[in-house]
């Protein structure tokens, strides 16, 4: 959603700079996040002796991929993703929203300036990437679908061909 409201409704402009930070900061970072600890925690080589199809088709489908060659590098693609990262009981989880925001707000954290390139790599990008990542999301969740049980909110509206 974050995507299509950047691409198609009025973008940027409509938002603050703080609402876009934050929001933009935690749509990124959440799917990021996700990725990461795929890795971190070794799920793809367990996913693989089950599931090998989908294991490397989320492989070959990471959106810290596409991000490649843009101006949002691979260490602020990183800060993004593991400042949304929780330890939790041994394990690592997505933030929430508000777990997000009470740590990027936190002047004693630091997150905010941490996050700065990556917020300025963002903001670069141009709509043919924005593009590419929307349909790169959408393969993701309709190819996740019939596992999770959870319909994907990609319909009509957020189509961009």
């Amino acid at each position: 959603h974050r995507l299509y409201n950047l691409r198609h409704r009025g973008g940027r402009h409509v938002m603050t700079d703080d609402y876009f930070a934050q929001t933009t900061l935690y749509a990124l970072g959440r799917v990021l996040a996700v990725e990461r600890i795929l890795g971190l925690e070794g799920v793809y080589p367990e996913l693989a002796a089950l599931d090998p199809e989908l294991s490397e088709f989320l492989k070959m489908n990471r959106v810290d991929a596409r991000l490649e060659d843009t101006a949002l590098y691979k260490y602020d693609r990183m800060t993004v993703a593991e400042a949304l990262i929780e330890r939790e009981d041994g394990r690592s989880r997505a933030s929430t929203y508000v777990e997000f925001r009470r740590r990027y707000e936190d002047p004693k954290l630091h997150e905010k300036p941490w996050l700065e390139p990556a917020l300025q790599g963002l903001a670069a990008l141009d709509g043919d990437v924005i593009d590419g990542l929307m349909e790169c999301l959408e393969k993701i969740a309709r190819r996740l679908e019939p596992h999770t049980q959870i319909p994907s909110s990609f319909e009509v509206p957020f189509r961009t061909r």
